[in-house]
């Protein structure tokens, strides 16, 4: 066969492919085949699949498919009906490039498209089903269909949306997308690009997303360029927190380089600015850059985007320069303003692969920390003085790892006190923390709230139950020191304290300090289980100078001198009410070269012996206080009320002692002091008190502690003197028995006769056996006319 004749062969038999291709499209109707493609796919899928509109296709030059109406039915248990709704969907691509396994993607349109995403409460959801059989299968032939060439001319969706509603998490997310937009893509070239969206979460809220640049892309999307991107994102509850991000991106995976060039992101009233470029970002990312921040309100922007906006501050300025070496990021210089204060300093930050860790030191200059917290949406606690809670300064060196935190040195100046030492904190999830703390001063009291505090109204149950968490929670593992600590209205020196919290229980042992020229020794154990606070104390006084110590503890000075005291008491509850109540345990004491205010024994004496005489009562000249050499004593405790049955106090002439109750709670005393003339009465003064000698004299002790009163108890002391005369009287009458017998009498030394003798001397011989009573009587009415004093 002549050449010629074969050419005219192949040119006929292209001819009649080409007519049979035309013929076949043109003659073909893809609708023909509708409810075979739907009954196919409802197999495949096992969901009702309907296909309301046309189906269009297209063979050469381009594989041209488009549809209208399609849906496709979710499994039952969901609540909706569909899965997918697609208004209109068309898709193109060349014919020619594909025979040399080259993609190039005519377009790709999408509009009115609604596709729906579920999960139930029980974890199921409507996609997984179809992808059962999807795994990837090796290509048949030689070649690797993932190294194919991409190429998109054109991608445009309209009026599209996605839902996905997680019923076990609890949580709604939509995305309506209202124009995306996009040139050709994978060439390199600079393509225009336009967003219109709009994100709406349960979690989040709801925000618009706006944008548009120039983006440049590679086939595989290994590099994206967009060098000026402007994007938009506006809070649709709070419009005014609008946010805009403009700048020079850009992204090549290949050389594993990432560039934020010119970048600026403003809101209301702030912006951030800077650069910042990292290289080798898969392995030891080598990164390089600067951010300078003005005004950036942080808090509204954190409540603006659904955040939690708590301890962050409402405006933040500043300046860091970051780069790397090796595995570490430095952050040097660091220079922040906030909140009225500023902190400058440094940071380094370590990312090796097991675990990152981190190192640095800040110095905050000198700022309000109760108008911080206030500026931060936290609750500044009520103090009681206005010194309390003004200024903080200082420094700390810092380093640890996601587990922990060490802070050492540490140096703050907190008003004018200087706490100096190191803290380490391990666990953030359950925190413990550990220290060593030394101060200079402080005056606790100043950090308590006022007494008429308001203290939000809350019943001593809640507070108490609030106080046995906190306790139940604490885990702390150090030490205290302060040289001057002023707390509860006392003042110590040289305090130290070893603290140790675990398990709900916090001890403070041992505890120890210099007190009003004395030693205090003791310990103190904090037990919060439950809604119960439980606390013991086991302490001891020795050498205090015992009257400041009252005047500063309850503002009155009833007794001084140098005390020894051992205390063993426990307790529950928080407030002062609940504690005094709850009180228990015992007590020993003893107070020497003293004296007790608000009493002159002395005076009571003379006063005493004044009535029981009817005479005029002197006005007594010496202070209201009676001096001793020694006062001892113990006393149990019982819900707050103190017993104690063994005072005695020792003087020079008198002996004292008491027995008596102290109620903590109702801040009121019923005591009972007895007081006798001792016989070393003679030579030191004291003989106006000789006709006292060895008569009891009974003080009454009653009130509430602001306004004791105190009395001769009526009773007892007219018990007594009538006794004493009896006994007098018994013994006239034996000297007259030995006498008319003959025996000898002792010699009895002169008692004085009470003023009224002579006129019980004048009464009939016949009413004798009324003389006695008469003289009980005399001496009622003479007591009864005003012993008290």
């Amino acid at each position: 066969m002549k050449i010629k004749t074969l050419f005219k062969l192949v040119i006929g038999l292209v001819i009649i492919v080409v007519i049979a291709a035309g013929a076949f499209i043109t003659l073909f109707d893809p609708n023909d085949y509708k409810q075979q493609i739907i009954e196919q796919v409802q197999e495949e899928t096992g969901r009702n699949v309907s296909i309301d509109g046309q189906l269009g296709w297209d063979l050469y030059p381009r594989i041209a498919i488009s549809a209208e109406g399609v849906t496709l039915g979710n499994p039952e248990g969901f609540s909706s009906p569909n899965m997918l709704q697609v208004k209109h969907a068309a898709f193109s691509a060349a014919l020619i490039p594909l025979l040399r396994q080259e993609i190039i993607v005519e377009s790709v349109s999408l509009d009115g498209a609604n596709i729906a995403l579920e999960r139930l409460a029980n974890g199921k959801d409507n996609w997984s089903d179809l992808q059962k059989g999807g795994e990837d299968k090796p290509h048949e032939g030689g070649g690797d269909r993932g190294d194919s060439e991409v190429m998109v001319k054109r991608i445009e969706i309209t009026n599209t949306s996605f839902s996905f509603n997680d019923a076990q998490a609890n949580e709604k997310h939509s995305l309506q997308i209202n124009k995306i937009t996009t040139g050709m893509l994978g060439a390199r070239r600079a393509v225009p690009v336009e967003l219109d969206l709009v994100m709406d979460s349960s979690r989040l809220g709801q925000y618009e997303l706006e944008g548009k640049g120039t983006l440049t892309v590679d086939e595989k999307f290994s590099y994206i360029n967009a060098p000026d991107l402007e994007l938009t994102l506006t809070p649709v509850k709070h419009p005014e927190q609008q946010v805009t991000v403009s700048g020079n991106i850009g992204l090549d995976q290949e050389r594993k380089q990432f560039v934020m060039r010119d970048f600026e992101i403003t809101s209301a009233d702030g912006r951030v600015s800077g650069e910042l470029q990292a290289a080798d970002y898969s392995s030891k990312p080598q990164v390089e850059g600067n951010l300078d921040i003005d005004s950036l309100s942080i808090a509204s922007l954190a409540k603006a985007f659904g955040a939690d906006a708590s301890g962050l501050p409402e405006k933040v300025s500043g300046k860091m320069v970051i780069k790397t070496a090796g595995d570490t990021v430095n952050i040097n210089p660091l220079s922040l303003k906030a909140a009225g204060g500023s902190i400058e300093g440094n940071l380094a930050v370590k990312t090796p692969v097991d675990k990152a860790t981190y190192s640095g030191s800040f110095k905050i200059a000198q700022l309000n920390p109760g108008k911080l917290m206030g500026e931060l949406g936290m609750e500044a606690p009520q103090v009681s003085s206005d010194k309390a809670l003004s200024s903080l300064a200082g420094n700390f060196s810092f380093n640890g790892d996601t587990d922990h935190v060490q802070l050492k040195p540490f140096n703050i100046k907190l008003d004018s006190s200087s706490i100096n030492g190191d803290v380490r904190i391990t666990r953030f999830d359950n925190p413990h923390f550990a220290f060593n703390l030394a101060v200079d001063k402080i005056n606790v009291d100043h950090y308590l709230p006022p007494t008429d505090a308001d203290d939000k109204k809350e019943s001593a149950a809640v507070k108490e139950a609030k106080a046995a968490k906190t306790i139940g929670g604490l885990r702390l593992d150090g030490s205290v020191k302060i040289g001057s600590l002023h707390a509860s209205g006392l003042s110590m020196s040289n305090f130290k304290a070893n603290i140790i919290s675990a398990g709900g229980e916090t001890r403070l042992s041992p505890l120890s300090a210099g007190l009003y020229g004395g030693s205090y020794n003791g310990n103190i154990v904090l037990r919060g289980k439950g809604k119960r606070l439980t606390w013991s104390a086991n302490e001891r006084l020795k050498g205090v100078n015992i009257g400041p110590l009252l005047k500063d503890l309850v503002g009155q000075e009833r007794i001084d001198g140098k005390a020894d005291v051992t205390l063993k008491i426990n307790g529950s509850g928080v407030d002062k009410k609940q504690m005094m109540s709850s009180l228990g345990g015992n007590t020993t004491f003893t107070v020497r070269n003293g004296s007790v205010k608000g009493i002159n024994l002395a005076a009571a004496l003379r006063e005493a012996k004044a009535k029981l005489n009817n005479r005029p009562v002197e006005k007594a000249k010496e202070a209201r206080q009676t001096d001793f050499a020694e006062l001892s004593g113990t006393a149990k405790i019982k819900s707050g009320v103190v017993t104690n049955n063994d005072l005695v106090m020792k003087s020079p002439f008198l002996r004292v002692t008491g027995k008596g109750t102290v109620n903590l709670s109702a801040s009121s005393v019923n005591y009972l002091l007895t007081t006798k003339v001792t016989s070393t009465i003679k030579g030191q003064g004291g003989a106006e008190f000789s006709d006292l000698e060895g008569l009891t004299i009974p003080i009454r002790v009653k009130g509430h502690f602001d306004n004791l009163s105190y009395s001769l108890d009526l009773e007892e002391l007219l018990k007594e003197r009538a006794k004493q005369e009896l006994d007098k009287e018994k013994d006239k009458l034996k000297g007259k028995l030995l006498e008319k017998l003959g025996l000898p009498v002792a010699e009895e030394a002169p008692v004085a006769a009470p003023a009224d003798a002579a006129a019980t001397d004048q009464a009939p011989a016949a009413e004798e056996p009324k003389k006695k009573k008469s003289v009980e009587d005399k001496l009622k009415d003479s007591l009864l006319k005003g012993l008290k004093f």
